[in-house]
């Protein structure tokens, strides 16, 4: 499969699976996306804030 993804994309399957780690290692771990919900929570006050606030907040890395 990750041949066949890295031919269509017009890639050597090295470069296509380089580039796939980068994007996995760019998202949140699980501790991380918590830590993140918390922080944005305490920063609003506990339970002020609403789940685009939060999802936002994981979203742009913020803690």
């Amino acid at each position: 499969m990750l041949r066949r993804r890295a031919r269509q994309s017009g890639r050597s399957i090295q470069s296509y699976v380089r580039e796939q780690l980068v994007e996995i290692a760019d998202e949140p771990t699980a501790d991380e996306a918590v830590a993140a919900v918390e922080a944005a929570l305490a920063r609003h006050g506990g339970g002020s804030a609403t789940a685009v606030d939060v999802v936002e907040a994981v979203h742009d890395g913020r803690p």
